[in-house]
């Protein structure tokens, strides 16, 4: 597959001021394209404010717009200058759970001067599916960032799903009421699987990104776009449920001669959970791809065999044995995971004996990864060095492993990696990586990150096990704001812990990797019965669908379509569900299908059956707790 991007996206600029206008006294408002989605601007002398109605009732109370800088919080007091508008309409190609992603949005920009007469910009966009706004204050010399002072204030009856690992955002995602999370008086209740709601410790953050379920019906998600050259930030629940921003990557701050862009504040809204899942608007808040990744066909997704999970660190004298697996299996990539740069081959080091595997590689069609820990290419010296050599061997993509929390510089650092990635014409994988904020929009040679706890986590010799409901919640929390590198699928009997082969299966398809690499060794990929499905199965979807009977924490149920055929998964939590699943996302014709549905008696087996399918269908699926559903249909020719 040869990903191809334009060089201009379709953008469409107007100056005209239809959908803003003046609400009670001085407050100003914004009006999505659809007129739906209204965000108020609120003059205050205590600090700027905003709200957000949506179908003309509060989503979003008014809540804080700021930053601290130079000693003083710049929202206090601000006054606003004669806003400048646009209207946005574009297209543009993705990479992931669609191939095309669109935004159609009205866009203010206001000049602003604080109350201690420091000059800066608000920019405001509202979209169909969301509000975002961000400040950006112009260069100045020795400007000192002190700390972010923003909120969002959701109705307290909001159920809120999330996990609080700041450090690899590699946290269990679970649930709680809001108002739970204040630790209120009297605050009690459960989640709709019965289990205890999530609580906090004292002062435990909150990361992002948090999705919530509306009291009124509809979701809500929380998170930021286009971090760049600023601290990744996260949140704390106040006891009036206040979710406050706060850089928790950088809390001392920094000092700055540049312009400061702060990454964008997202609200997205969404009225069902496929909406949810198929928002563009982070990837919308970043700019276009870069003129030299526009052409950029070796930006290739594919699947992956990977050695780390199955058997530990590779050996060089195994490597050649590894490669005929992958060669067997069909998967374009192998990944030589942590463990090559202590290969020795006589007089050979590490390179060259990396160079002896590339080149075996490309006589057996298997095209090379490499990992690398982040304190090796920590500056940009060391990081232009490392690219260069592992291209010259014919590497086509680098795992790098372990970064620091993000402050400002680090967050450059992702950039610069990137950039001198697409230099050499290689792909990234961010692993123990800060969460994903749309960058890949602008740099598609990005094709994978972690930030999020996977099947690396679920395996036997650390004695780790992921509970039911994580891999439920995932889908609507995590990946919702840009891929990530779960790992997935074992067949292993001795590793599923409770799961099934359908939902190992199921797990390639719902959480969404470009990059997907699978965990388990290729001996028990080969011998499975489905393998001639998973060996033909897409890394990257043209279209997404996610189906009635899906609930965040219980059940994830995706349609997912690349060209003519579509495939359907489903991922279980911890109780039983039973599904009649209509097939109206078909095509008119009829489809062969195969199905592989769990086996009753045993989880390492499947229930397959393969007949003709059709639109009018309707398939039951029965699933245990912790299992799944796989079914691919095909046009018949």
């Amino acid at each position: 597959m040869k990903i191809k991007f334009p060089i201009f996206s379709a953008l469409v600029i107007a100056l005209v001021l239809a959908p803003i206008g003046i609400a009670s006294g001085a407050d100003i408002f914004l009006n999505s394209p659809d007129g739906k989605v209204r965000a108020e601007l609120l003059p205050d002398p205590s600090g700027l404010k905003y709200r957000v109605l949506w179908d003309g009732k509060e989503v979003l109370a008014p809540s804080r717009i700021s930053i601290a800088a130079d000693g003083q919080d710049l929202g206090k007091g601000a006054r606003l200058g004669t806003p400048t508008q646009r209207n946005i309409q574009e297209t543009y190609p993705v990479i992931g759970g669609h191939n095309k992603a669109a935004s159609l949005a009205n866009e203010m920009t206001f000049p602003v001067t604080s109350s201690q007469g420091e000059n800066l910009f608000l920019d405001l966009r509202v979209q169909n599916d969301g509000v975002a706004w961000r400040f950006r204050l112009p260069a100045k010399a020795q400007r000192k960032i002190d700390q972010e002072t923003s909120e969002w204030r959701l109705p307290l009856d909001s159920l809120l799903w999330f996990q609080t690992d700041l450090g690899s955002y590699e946290g269990i995602f679970d649930g709680a009421p809001l108002k739970f999370l204040t630790g209120s008086q009297g605050a009690s209740g459960s989640l709709p699987d019965g289990r205890t709601p999530r609580s906090l410790k004292h002062d435990e953050p909150v990361a992002l990104p948090v999705t919530a379920e509306l009291p009124g019906g509809g979701y809500a998600l929380l998170t930021e776009a286009a971090m760049v050259d600023f601290a990744d930030s996260a949140t704390h629940v106040s006891q009036d449920g206040s979710l406050q921003l706060f850089m928790h990557a950088q809390p001392a701050g920094w000092v700055t001669d540049q312009e400061v862009v702060q990454p964008w504040r997202v609200l997205v809204l969404a009225r069902d959970l496929n909406a949810l899942v198929n928002t563009d608007f982070i990837t919308n808040l970043n700019p276009p791809v870069v003129p030299e990744l526009a052409q950029a066909s070796w930006i290739k997704p594919g699947l992956s065999t990977w050695q780390w999970w199955a058997t530990g660190g590779p050996k060089f004298n195994e490597q050649s044995q590894w490669l005929d697996w992958t060669a067997q299996t069909g998967f374009e990539y192998y990944l030589i995971d942590e463990g090559w740069r202590h290969w020795k081959d006589g007089s050979a080091n590490d390179w060259d004996c990396l160079k002896k595997v590339c080149d075996e590689a490309a006589r057996k069609n298997v095209k090379i990864w490499i990992w690398v820990h982040t304190k090796e290419i920590s500056n940009h010296a060391s990081l232009v060095a490392f690219l260069d050599k592992a291209s010259s061997l014919g590497v086509v993509g680098v795992k790098t492993d372990f970064p620091p929390r993000a402050g400002h510089d680090w967050s450059n650092w992702y950039i610069d990696a990137l950039r001198e990635a697409a230099r050499c014409h290689l792909m990234l994988d961010f692993h123990g990586a800060t969460k994903p904020t749309g960058i890949e929009r602008t740099w598609p040679n990005e094709v994978s990150r972690e930030s999020v706890r996977g099947q690396e986590y679920h395996i036997s010799r650390y004695k780790r096990i992921l509970p039911p409901q994580h891999g439920v919640i995932l889908p609507f929390t995590r990946y919702v704001i840009g891929h990530g590198d779960f790992t997935p699928t074992v067949f292993n009997p001795a590793e599923l812990k409770g799961y099934t082969w359908p939902h190992e299966l199921a797990q390639a398809i719902v959480f969404t990797s470009p990059f997907l690499c699978f965990a388990d060794h290729p001996k028990y990929y080969l011998a499975n019965p489905a393998f001639d499905v998973m060996r033909e199965m897409p890394s990257a979807w043209d279209e997404t669908r996610v189906l009635p009977g899906s609930k965040i924490g219980e059940c994830a149920i995706f349609a997912r379509r690349k060209g003519a055929d579509w495939y359907l998964a489903a991922v279980n939590g911890g109780r039983q569900t039973n599904l009649r699943i209509p097939l109206d996302f078909l095509g008119p014709k009829p489809y062969q299908s195969i199905m592989l549905a769990e086996d009753p008696a045993r989880n390492d087996g499947w229930n397959r059956t393969e007949k003709i399918s059709k639109p009018g269908d309707v398939i039951d699926i029965s699933m245990r707790p912790s299992s799944g559903f796989v079914a691919r249909f095909r046009p018949v020719p």
